[in-house]
Protein backbone atom coordinates (compact mmCIF):
# COMPACT_ATOMS: atom_id res chain seq x y z
CA UNK A 1 0.00 0.00 0.00
CA UNK A 2 1.09 3.68 -1.02
CA UNK A 3 0.00 7.26 0.16
CA UNK A 4 -0.12 10.13 -1.52
CA UNK A 5 -0.28 13.47 0.01
CA UNK A 6 -2.51 16.20 -2.45
CA UNK A 7 -0.55 18.83 -3.22
CA UNK A 8 -0.92 21.53 -0.76
CA UNK A 9 -0.36 25.34 -0.97
CA UNK A 10 0.34 24.98 2.49
CA UNK A 11 0.73 21.53 4.23
CA UNK A 12 0.12 21.32 8.09
CA UNK A 13 0.73 18.68 10.05
CA UNK A 14 -0.75 18.40 13.35
CA UNK A 15 0.40 19.48 16.83
CA UNK A 16 3.25 21.28 14.90
CA UNK A 17 2.96 24.99 14.71
CA UNK A 18 3.68 25.47 10.65
CA UNK A 19 2.49 28.87 9.43
CA UNK A 20 1.58 29.87 6.29
CA UNK A 21 2.51 33.66 6.33
CA UNK A 22 4.69 35.52 4.40
CA UNK A 23 6.19 38.89 4.97
CA UNK A 24 5.87 39.53 1.15
CA UNK A 25 4.42 42.75 0.44
CA UNK A 26 2.36 41.21 -2.48
CA UNK A 27 0.73 38.56 -0.20
CA UNK A 28 -3.34 38.81 -0.92
CA UNK A 29 -5.18 39.84 1.87
CA UNK A 30 -9.03 39.34 3.07
CA UNK A 31 -10.58 36.14 3.53
CA UNK A 32 -9.98 32.88 2.43
CA UNK A 33 -11.46 29.01 1.32
CA UNK A 34 -9.52 26.72 4.03
CA UNK A 35 -10.07 22.90 2.85
CA UNK A 36 -9.46 20.33 4.88
CA UNK A 37 -7.41 16.96 3.37
CA UNK A 38 -5.88 13.89 4.68
CA UNK A 39 -4.77 10.74 3.35
CA UNK A 40 -5.38 9.37 -0.15
CA UNK A 41 -4.09 5.04 -0.60
CA UNK A 42 -4.17 3.19 -3.61
CA UNK A 43 -5.78 0.15 -1.66
CA UNK A 44 -8.73 0.58 0.06
CA UNK A 45 -9.92 1.22 3.71
CA UNK A 46 -13.55 1.38 4.92
CA UNK A 47 -13.92 4.12 2.41
CA UNK A 48 -12.25 3.02 0.06
CA UNK A 49 -9.22 5.35 -1.03
CA UNK A 50 -9.67 8.18 0.79
CA UNK A 51 -9.51 8.88 4.58
CA UNK A 52 -12.08 10.98 5.92
CA UNK A 53 -12.79 12.37 9.23
CA UNK A 54 -13.54 16.14 10.88
CA UNK A 55 -12.20 19.28 11.28
CA UNK A 56 -13.93 21.72 14.29
CA UNK A 57 -12.11 25.19 13.67
CA UNK A 58 -12.21 27.67 16.64
CA UNK A 59 -14.66 25.22 18.36
CA UNK A 60 -17.42 25.46 16.21
CA UNK A 61 -19.53 22.75 14.18
CA UNK A 62 -17.09 19.81 12.91
CA UNK A 63 -16.92 20.11 8.94
CA UNK A 64 -15.96 16.81 6.79
CA UNK A 65 -12.17 16.26 5.69
CA UNK A 66 -12.49 15.95 1.69
CA UNK A 67 -16.16 16.88 1.82
CA UNK A 68 -16.36 20.33 3.44
CA UNK A 69 -14.51 23.67 2.94
CA UNK A 70 -14.68 26.87 5.26
CA UNK A 71 -15.37 29.65 3.06
CA UNK A 72 -14.93 33.72 3.93
CA UNK A 73 -12.24 31.97 6.57
CA UNK A 74 -10.19 34.78 8.20
CA UNK A 75 -6.46 34.99 7.77
CA UNK A 76 -4.88 34.81 11.21
CA UNK A 77 -4.10 32.38 13.96
CA UNK A 78 -6.76 29.12 14.17
CA UNK A 79 -7.31 26.35 16.48
CA UNK A 80 -8.28 23.14 15.50
CA UNK A 81 -9.90 19.89 16.75
CA UNK A 82 -8.95 16.66 14.36
CA UNK A 83 -10.15 13.60 14.23
CA UNK A 84 -10.09 10.61 11.09
CA UNK A 85 -12.59 8.06 10.58
CA UNK A 86 -9.83 5.26 11.33
CA UNK A 87 -8.62 6.61 14.79
CA UNK A 88 -9.92 6.46 18.30
CA UNK A 89 -8.25 9.87 19.22
CA UNK A 90 -8.23 12.98 18.18
CA UNK A 91 -5.82 16.39 17.62
CA UNK A 92 -5.76 19.79 18.91
CA UNK A 93 -3.31 22.52 17.61
CA UNK A 94 -3.14 26.22 17.06
CA UNK A 95 -1.73 27.38 13.55
CA UNK A 96 -1.23 30.82 12.09
CA UNK A 97 -2.91 30.64 8.65
CA UNK A 98 -1.73 32.95 5.74
CA UNK A 99 -1.39 31.76 2.48
CA UNK A 100 0.04 33.40 -0.30
CA UNK A 101 -3.25 32.93 -2.43
CA UNK A 102 -7.30 33.17 -1.52
CA UNK A 103 -7.53 29.09 -0.89
CA UNK A 104 -5.65 26.81 0.89
CA UNK A 105 -5.56 22.87 1.91
CA UNK A 106 -5.16 21.70 5.57
CA UNK A 107 -3.54 18.63 6.22
CA UNK A 108 -5.06 16.45 8.60
CA UNK A 109 -1.99 13.65 9.37
CA UNK A 110 -2.83 10.84 12.20
CA UNK A 111 -2.70 11.99 15.22
CA UNK A 112 0.86 12.16 17.25
CA UNK A 113 1.45 9.23 19.41
CA UNK A 114 4.18 7.72 21.41
CA UNK A 115 4.90 4.91 19.55
CA UNK A 116 8.72 5.58 18.32
CA UNK A 117 10.81 7.84 19.55
CA UNK A 118 12.57 8.75 15.99
CA UNK A 119 9.25 9.18 14.47
CA UNK A 120 7.67 11.49 17.27
CA UNK A 121 10.42 12.43 19.61
CA UNK A 122 8.17 15.48 20.79
CA UNK A 123 5.40 13.43 21.74
CA UNK A 124 7.24 10.65 23.35
CA UNK A 125 9.93 12.40 25.63
CA UNK A 126 8.63 12.15 29.33
CA UNK A 127 6.18 10.08 28.44
CA UNK A 128 7.53 6.61 27.38
CA UNK A 129 8.29 5.38 30.65
CA UNK A 130 6.07 5.36 33.94
CA UNK A 131 8.45 6.82 36.41
CA UNK A 132 8.96 8.68 39.53
CA UNK A 133 11.05 10.03 42.13
CA UNK A 134 10.29 7.49 44.63
CA UNK A 135 11.23 4.30 42.78
CA UNK A 136 14.31 4.44 39.55
CA UNK A 137 15.78 1.25 39.51
CA UNK A 138 13.32 -0.42 37.37
CA UNK A 139 12.60 1.53 33.86
CA UNK A 140 10.12 -0.23 31.81
CA UNK A 141 9.54 1.32 28.32
CA UNK A 142 5.95 1.63 27.10
CA UNK A 143 4.11 3.55 24.46
CA UNK A 144 0.22 4.36 23.53
CA UNK A 145 -0.34 0.95 21.49
CA UNK A 146 -0.60 -1.03 24.87
CA UNK A 147 2.49 -2.50 24.93
CA UNK A 148 5.19 -2.11 28.16
CA UNK A 149 8.46 -2.91 28.70
CA UNK A 150 8.92 -2.70 24.75
CA UNK A 151 11.49 -1.13 23.34
CA UNK A 152 9.11 0.20 20.23
CA UNK A 153 8.99 4.10 21.83
CA UNK A 154 12.84 3.82 23.19
CA UNK A 155 15.80 5.08 20.40
CA UNK A 156 18.22 2.32 21.61
CA UNK A 157 14.90 -0.67 21.18
CA UNK A 158 15.79 -1.24 25.41
CA UNK A 159 12.91 -2.06 26.78
CA UNK A 160 13.24 -2.42 30.16
CA UNK A 161 16.83 -1.54 32.17
CA UNK A 162 17.90 -2.85 35.58
CA UNK A 163 19.00 -1.06 37.69
CA UNK A 164 18.86 2.20 36.66
CA UNK A 165 19.76 4.39 39.59
CA UNK A 166 23.66 2.82 40.13
CA UNK A 167 25.69 0.25 38.31
CA UNK A 168 23.61 0.88 35.23
CA UNK A 169 24.54 1.33 31.35
CA UNK A 170 22.06 1.20 28.62
CA UNK A 171 23.56 -2.10 27.65
CA UNK A 172 21.78 -3.59 31.29
CA UNK A 173 18.37 -4.86 29.35
CA UNK A 174 16.26 -7.32 30.77
CA UNK A 175 13.12 -6.84 28.16
CA UNK A 176 12.58 -6.49 24.63
CA UNK A 177 8.61 -6.93 24.72
CA UNK A 178 5.79 -7.16 26.38
CA UNK A 179 2.33 -7.30 25.86
CA UNK A 180 -1.32 -8.47 27.26
CA UNK A 181 -2.25 -10.84 24.63
CA UNK A 182 -5.75 -11.98 24.35
CA UNK A 183 -7.72 -15.30 22.87
CA UNK A 184 -11.28 -15.19 22.15
CA UNK A 185 -14.13 -17.21 20.35
CA UNK A 186 -16.35 -15.20 18.22
CA UNK A 187 -19.97 -15.21 18.78
CA UNK A 188 -23.13 -15.28 16.61
CA UNK A 189 -23.62 -11.65 16.04
CA UNK A 190 -21.94 -11.18 12.45
CA UNK A 191 -23.00 -13.86 9.40
CA UNK A 192 -19.81 -16.22 8.76
CA UNK A 193 -17.73 -14.77 11.45
CA UNK A 194 -19.63 -16.81 14.18
CA UNK A 195 -17.19 -19.59 16.28
CA UNK A 196 -13.86 -18.00 14.11
CA UNK A 197 -10.77 -17.72 16.64
CA UNK A 198 -9.36 -14.75 17.62
CA UNK A 199 -5.71 -13.63 19.00
CA UNK A 200 -3.01 -11.09 19.33
CA UNK A 201 0.62 -10.82 18.46
CA UNK A 202 3.36 -10.26 20.59
CA UNK A 203 5.23 -7.90 18.10
CA UNK A 204 2.99 -7.43 15.58
CA UNK A 205 1.40 -4.09 16.01
CA UNK A 206 -2.41 -3.37 15.08
CA UNK A 207 -4.30 -5.21 18.23
CA UNK A 208 -4.51 -2.10 20.03
CA UNK A 209 -5.41 1.93 19.21
CA UNK A 210 -4.85 4.53 21.26
CA UNK A 211 -7.88 5.77 23.05
CA UNK A 212 -6.30 7.69 25.55
CA UNK A 213 -2.30 8.53 25.48
CA UNK A 214 -0.35 7.22 28.55
CA UNK A 215 0.12 10.19 31.12
CA UNK A 216 0.29 10.27 34.89
CA UNK A 217 -3.31 9.78 37.42
CA UNK A 218 -3.66 13.23 38.61
CA UNK A 219 -2.14 13.90 42.20
CA UNK A 220 -0.50 10.58 42.03
CA UNK A 221 2.81 9.97 40.54
CA UNK A 222 3.58 6.48 41.37
CA UNK A 223 0.70 5.28 38.93
CA UNK A 224 0.21 5.77 35.17
CA UNK A 225 -2.75 4.81 32.90
CA UNK A 226 -2.82 3.96 29.27
CA UNK A 227 -5.84 3.00 27.25
CA UNK A 228 -5.92 1.49 24.19
CA UNK A 229 -8.74 -0.34 22.03
CA UNK A 230 -8.50 -3.37 19.64
CA UNK A 231 -8.52 -3.93 16.04
CA UNK A 232 -5.95 -2.34 13.59
CA UNK A 233 -5.13 -4.79 12.07
CA UNK A 234 -6.95 -3.39 8.49
CA UNK A 235 -6.52 -0.27 8.82
CA UNK A 236 -2.93 2.06 8.68
CA UNK A 237 -1.79 4.03 11.40
CA UNK A 238 0.70 5.98 12.93
CA UNK A 239 3.76 4.90 11.55
CA UNK A 240 2.58 2.02 9.82
CA UNK A 241 0.84 3.27 6.59
CA UNK A 242 -0.02 -0.36 5.52
CA UNK A 243 -2.55 -2.06 7.41
CA UNK A 244 -0.65 -6.12 8.68
CA UNK A 245 -3.88 -7.25 6.94
CA UNK A 246 -6.12 -7.15 4.04
CA UNK A 247 -9.44 -5.45 4.89
CA UNK A 248 -11.03 -8.81 3.34
CA UNK A 249 -8.66 -10.81 5.22
CA UNK A 250 -11.03 -12.40 7.90
CA UNK A 251 -13.24 -9.65 8.02
CA UNK A 252 -15.54 -9.38 10.54
CA UNK A 253 -12.71 -10.95 12.94
CA UNK A 254 -12.71 -8.32 15.82
CA UNK A 255 -12.49 -8.52 19.35
CA UNK A 256 -14.08 -5.09 19.88
CA UNK A 257 -12.28 -4.67 23.66
CA UNK A 258 -10.91 -1.94 25.66
CA UNK A 259 -7.66 -2.20 27.76
CA UNK A 260 -6.90 0.34 30.55
CA UNK A 261 -3.92 0.21 31.70
CA UNK A 262 -3.02 1.13 34.94
CA UNK A 263 0.76 1.24 36.00
CA UNK A 264 2.05 1.48 39.74
CA UNK A 265 5.72 1.77 41.25
CA UNK A 266 5.96 0.82 44.74
CA UNK A 267 8.14 3.10 46.57
CA UNK A 268 9.10 0.20 49.38
CA UNK A 269 9.38 -2.15 46.19
CA UNK A 270 11.68 -0.33 44.04
CA UNK A 271 12.37 -3.48 41.74
CA UNK A 272 8.87 -4.06 41.01
CA UNK A 273 6.53 -2.53 38.42
CA UNK A 274 2.28 -3.70 39.16
CA UNK A 275 0.36 -3.53 35.97
CA UNK A 276 -3.46 -3.94 36.04
CA UNK A 277 -5.37 -4.61 33.36
CA UNK A 278 -9.06 -3.66 33.23
CA UNK A 279 -10.29 -5.16 29.60
CA UNK A 280 -13.54 -4.03 28.77
CA UNK A 281 -16.12 -4.86 26.05
CA UNK A 282 -16.74 -1.65 23.58
CA UNK A 283 -17.82 -3.41 21.07
CA UNK A 284 -21.04 -1.12 20.93
CA UNK A 285 -19.64 2.10 21.29
CA UNK A 286 -20.50 4.48 18.47
CA UNK A 287 -16.87 5.73 18.34
CA UNK A 288 -15.78 2.08 18.02
CA UNK A 289 -18.16 1.61 15.46
CA UNK A 290 -16.75 4.72 13.57
CA UNK A 291 -13.42 3.07 12.71
CA UNK A 292 -15.29 -0.83 12.02
CA UNK A 293 -18.92 0.19 10.78
CA UNK A 294 -19.29 -3.33 10.17
CA UNK A 295 -19.86 -4.05 13.39
CA UNK A 296 -23.78 -4.24 14.26
CA UNK A 297 -25.43 -1.46 16.87
CA UNK A 298 -25.44 -3.94 19.34
CA UNK A 299 -22.19 -4.83 19.30
CA UNK A 300 -20.30 -8.51 19.59
CA UNK A 301 -19.87 -10.49 22.64
CA UNK A 302 -17.02 -12.90 22.63
CA UNK A 303 -16.62 -16.13 24.42
CA UNK A 304 -13.85 -18.67 25.33
CA UNK A 305 -11.70 -15.70 26.13
CA UNK A 306 -7.84 -16.12 27.33
CA UNK A 307 -5.78 -13.16 28.66
CA UNK A 308 -2.14 -13.91 28.33
CA UNK A 309 0.17 -11.04 29.66
CA UNK A 310 3.67 -12.19 27.90
CA UNK A 311 7.15 -11.16 28.39
CA UNK A 312 9.52 -11.30 25.83
CA UNK A 313 12.61 -11.63 28.25
CA UNK A 314 16.22 -10.94 26.06
CA UNK A 315 18.61 -10.80 29.57
CA UNK A 316 21.60 -9.20 28.02
CA UNK A 317 19.92 -7.11 24.72
CA UNK A 318 20.59 -7.78 21.39
CA UNK A 319 24.30 -8.31 21.16
CA UNK A 320 25.39 -11.36 20.10
CA UNK A 321 24.29 -14.32 21.65
CA UNK A 322 22.62 -12.57 24.38
CA UNK A 323 19.07 -13.05 23.09
CA UNK A 324 19.52 -16.70 22.36
CA UNK A 325 20.90 -17.66 25.89
CA UNK A 326 18.09 -17.64 28.11
CA UNK A 327 15.47 -19.77 29.37
CA UNK A 328 12.21 -19.56 31.78
CA UNK A 329 11.12 -21.79 34.95
CA UNK A 330 7.56 -21.59 36.31
CA UNK A 331 7.82 -21.99 40.67
CA UNK A 332 3.51 -22.32 40.54
CA UNK A 333 3.39 -22.19 44.33
CA UNK A 334 4.71 -18.45 43.84
CA UNK A 335 2.87 -17.95 41.36
CA UNK A 336 5.89 -16.33 39.61
CA UNK A 337 7.07 -17.38 36.06
CA UNK A 338 10.95 -16.32 35.72
CA UNK A 339 13.07 -15.77 32.79
CA UNK A 340 17.11 -16.36 33.24
CA UNK A 341 20.76 -16.08 31.33
CA UNK A 342 20.80 -20.04 31.55
CA UNK A 343 24.41 -19.32 32.32
CA UNK A 344 24.27 -16.27 34.37
CA UNK A 345 26.70 -15.06 32.55
CA UNK A 346 26.04 -11.33 30.36
CA UNK A 347 28.82 -10.21 28.82
CA UNK A 348 27.53 -7.03 27.94
CA UNK A 349 26.63 -5.56 31.04
CA UNK A 350 27.83 -3.39 33.40
CA UNK A 351 31.37 -5.20 35.28
CA UNK A 352 29.22 -5.74 38.74
CA UNK A 353 26.39 -7.88 37.29
CA UNK A 354 27.82 -9.29 34.29
CA UNK A 355 28.52 -12.05 36.13
CA UNK A 356 25.11 -12.23 37.78
CA UNK A 357 22.72 -10.94 35.93
CA UNK A 358 19.20 -11.08 37.52
CA UNK A 359 16.23 -13.28 36.79
CA UNK A 360 13.07 -11.54 35.31
CA UNK A 361 9.71 -12.53 36.45
CA UNK A 362 6.01 -12.20 35.90
CA UNK A 363 4.38 -12.07 38.86
CA UNK A 364 0.53 -13.37 38.88
CA UNK A 365 -1.18 -11.30 41.65
CA UNK A 366 -5.04 -11.74 41.30
CA UNK A 367 -7.02 -13.33 37.88
CA UNK A 368 -10.80 -13.80 36.81
CA UNK A 369 -10.03 -17.38 35.99
CA UNK A 370 -7.25 -20.14 36.82
CA UNK A 371 -4.63 -19.62 34.91
CA UNK A 372 -1.73 -21.60 33.26
CA UNK A 373 2.46 -20.42 33.07
CA UNK A 374 3.65 -20.67 29.58
CA UNK A 375 7.53 -20.80 28.50
CA UNK A 376 7.79 -20.56 24.99
CA UNK A 377 10.42 -19.54 22.69
CA UNK A 378 10.54 -17.75 19.50
CA UNK A 379 9.67 -20.60 17.32
CA UNK A 380 6.26 -20.42 18.75
CA UNK A 381 5.66 -17.08 17.02
CA UNK A 382 2.54 -15.58 19.07
CA UNK A 383 0.81 -14.06 15.59
CA UNK A 384 -2.07 -13.44 13.72
CA UNK A 385 -0.27 -12.66 9.99
CA UNK A 386 -2.46 -16.08 8.87
CA UNK A 387 -5.24 -17.37 9.99
CA UNK A 388 -3.21 -21.13 10.88
CA UNK A 389 -0.69 -18.96 12.86
CA UNK A 390 -3.82 -16.96 14.63
CA UNK A 391 -5.28 -20.84 15.03
CA UNK A 392 -2.06 -21.78 17.15
CA UNK A 393 -1.43 -19.12 19.36
CA UNK A 394 -4.79 -19.13 20.20
CA UNK A 395 -4.46 -23.19 21.31
CA UNK A 396 -1.26 -21.97 22.93
CA UNK A 397 -3.49 -19.66 25.65
CA UNK A 398 -5.99 -22.60 25.58
CA UNK A 399 -3.37 -25.35 26.61
CA UNK A 400 -3.83 -27.21 23.85
CA UNK A 401 -1.01 -27.03 21.27
CA UNK A 402 0.59 -29.92 19.73
CA UNK A 403 3.79 -27.59 20.19
CA UNK A 404 3.41 -27.84 23.86
CA UNK A 405 3.57 -30.01 26.53
CA UNK A 406 0.08 -28.94 28.59
CA UNK A 407 -1.25 -29.83 32.16
CA UNK A 408 -3.56 -27.67 34.08
CA UNK A 409 -1.37 -25.22 35.79
CA UNK A 410 1.53 -24.92 32.24
CA UNK A 411 2.41 -24.97 28.99
CA UNK A 412 5.73 -25.45 28.26
CA UNK A 413 6.44 -24.65 24.52
CA UNK A 414 10.36 -24.15 24.63
CA UNK A 415 13.28 -26.65 25.12
CA UNK A 416 15.69 -27.58 28.13
CA UNK A 417 18.46 -25.87 26.07
CA UNK A 418 19.14 -21.92 25.74
CA UNK A 419 16.90 -20.25 23.86
CA UNK A 420 14.98 -16.58 22.79
CA UNK A 421 12.46 -17.22 25.72
CA UNK A 422 8.96 -15.86 26.18
CA UNK A 423 7.59 -16.27 29.69
CA UNK A 424 3.68 -15.19 30.56
CA UNK A 425 0.21 -16.75 32.15
CA UNK A 426 -3.08 -17.46 30.44
CA UNK A 427 -6.00 -16.64 32.17
CA UNK A 428 -8.79 -18.47 31.26
CA UNK A 429 -11.33 -19.95 29.97
CA UNK A 430 -13.49 -16.70 30.69
CA UNK A 431 -17.03 -17.89 29.40
CA UNK A 432 -18.21 -14.94 27.69
CA UNK A 433 -17.36 -10.95 27.59
CA UNK A 434 -20.76 -9.47 26.12
CA UNK A 435 -20.82 -5.38 25.45
CA UNK A 436 -20.35 -3.24 28.62
CA UNK A 437 -18.90 -6.20 30.81
CA UNK A 438 -15.43 -6.06 32.00
CA UNK A 439 -12.75 -8.47 33.67
CA UNK A 440 -9.85 -7.80 35.48
CA UNK A 441 -6.38 -8.99 35.94
CA UNK A 442 -3.09 -8.22 37.89
CA UNK A 443 0.10 -9.08 37.26
CA UNK A 444 3.70 -7.00 38.13
CA UNK A 445 7.51 -7.53 36.39
CA UNK A 446 9.98 -8.17 39.14
CA UNK A 447 13.63 -8.27 39.36
CA UNK A 448 16.60 -9.55 41.29
CA UNK A 449 20.02 -10.82 41.72
CA UNK A 450 20.16 -14.57 41.73
CA UNK A 451 21.19 -15.84 44.95
CA UNK A 452 25.55 -15.17 46.07
CA UNK A 453 26.89 -18.58 46.57
CA UNK A 454 23.85 -20.63 44.75
CA UNK A 455 25.31 -21.06 42.03
CA UNK A 456 28.28 -20.84 39.41
CA UNK A 457 28.78 -18.25 36.77
CA UNK A 458 29.29 -20.34 33.35
CA UNK A 459 27.56 -23.66 34.57
CA UNK A 460 24.54 -24.00 32.59
CA UNK A 461 21.11 -24.46 34.32
CA UNK A 462 18.79 -26.04 32.33
CA UNK A 463 14.53 -25.01 33.85
CA UNK A 464 14.35 -28.84 35.33
CA UNK A 465 17.53 -28.56 37.79
CA UNK A 466 16.56 -28.02 40.83
CA UNK A 467 19.09 -25.89 42.21
CA UNK A 468 17.19 -23.13 40.44
CA UNK A 469 14.45 -22.72 43.20
CA UNK A 470 17.46 -21.79 45.76
CA UNK A 471 19.24 -19.37 42.72
CA UNK A 472 15.82 -17.30 42.64
CA UNK A 473 14.94 -17.39 46.47
CA UNK A 474 15.48 -13.48 46.07
CA UNK A 475 13.02 -13.32 42.95
CA UNK A 476 10.69 -15.59 44.98
CA UNK A 477 10.66 -13.55 48.50
CA UNK A 478 10.29 -10.68 46.04
CA UNK A 479 6.99 -11.93 44.38
CA UNK A 480 5.46 -13.13 47.85
CA UNK A 481 5.24 -9.56 48.67
CA UNK A 482 2.54 -8.44 46.38
CA UNK A 483 0.06 -11.26 47.51
CA UNK A 484 -3.13 -9.60 48.01
CA UNK A 485 -1.90 -6.19 46.13
CA UNK A 486 -4.64 -4.05 44.66
CA UNK A 487 -3.99 -1.24 42.48
CA UNK A 488 -6.47 1.82 42.40
CA UNK A 489 -7.73 2.03 38.59
CA UNK A 490 -9.85 5.29 39.59
CA UNK A 491 -8.84 8.06 37.37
Amino acid sequence: MRSSRVSLLCAVTLAVAASCSSDSASTPRGPITLAPTSYIFTEGLNNPDTVFGTVSIDGGAPIRIWKDSATGFPRGRHSFKTRLDIEYISDSFAIDVNPNGNRTDLFVDYAFTCRSVPLDASICANRSAPTWSGSNRLLCRVNDFGDFCSGYPDALAVGARWPVDNDSTVSNTYITQAKLLIGAIMGSEIAGSEGDTLAMSLVKPGDYGPRTRLRVVSGDSSRWQARVWTDLRRQPFFGFPAPFLAYADRAGNNFGLEVLTTYELPSALEDVLVLRFDVRNISNDPDYRLVHPEIPVGGITLTQIYLAPVVNADIGGGTVGEAIDDNGVIFGADSLVAAYDQEFSAASFSPNTRTRPGLVGLRLISAPAPARAIVGDIGDSLTFTTNATEDNTYRIFAGTSASCTNNATSSVCAPETENDVRIGWSVGPIASLAPGQSVTLTVAIVLAYPKAGAFTTGTAYAPNDAALAAIAEPLRALAAQLSGRVVNNAP
